[in-house]
């Protein structure tokens, strides 16, 4: 049952995450009041819930939200309470952990910002590979590293299930998937 409730969070998490950046970046109307805050609470409460709920898998979710401010890619209200949310969780229930485990954290904290700056590269100097930047690889790859690592597929499946419901939630909204902060050059590129 555990682990129904851990996908089922972390599902709600890829979902709110899209659903926050398809009010902020991508145009979607709002269908009601504060609607993009109310998921970016979703999404930074089904954080939490995945922090709270195994060490390994927060680990994962810390790394990626660290990776994120630093990128600014929580740049909008809803987004950035989304990682605070993260965060917190991490500090709130993980700290021991955490203090016990900082190699691993900053091992996956760089292998994302890394992996960041690459495809940032790649996206902003050539269209040959667009295909393989568009699939967002490395956002599996890195959890299913660290869980052969460390001998635990938690990470791995969350991030799996969460990506399903980002997924879904962006197939259901596929005619808002050009992004609207980039240039209408870039998003040639991208697409």
């Amino acid at each position: 049952m555990e682990l129904v409730l851990l996908f089922i969070a972390a599902l709600l998490c890829g979902a709110g995450n899209k659903y926050a950046d398809l009010f902020n970046e991508h145009g979607l109307r709002k269908p009601y009041a504060y609607a993009d805050i109310v998921w970016g609470v979703i999404w930074g409460i089904a954080g939490m819930v995945l922090v709270y709920a195994n060490s390994a898998v927060a680990l994962t979710y810390i790394g990626t939200t660290l990776y994120w401010f630093l990128r600014g890619k929580l740049e909008y209200f809803n987004h950035a309470l989304a990682g605070v949310l993260i965060l917190l969780g991490g500090f709130l229930f993980q700290s021991e952990y955490i203090m016990n485990h900082p190699g691993a954290l900053v091992a996956l904290f760089l292998a994302y910002t890394l992996t960041g700056y690459i495809q940032k590269a790649f996206k902003e100097h050539t269209t040959r590979l667009w295909w393989f930047w568009k699939i967002r690889l490395r956002i599996y790859l890195i959890p299913l590293v660290y869980s052969l690592i460390i001998h635990n597929f938690l990470p791995f499946y969350v991030t799996l299930v969460a990506m399903i419901g980002n997924e879904i939630v962006r197939y259901h909204f596929k005619e808002y998937e050009n992004d609207s902060s980039l240039t209408p050059v870039q998003q040639q590129q991208v697409m």
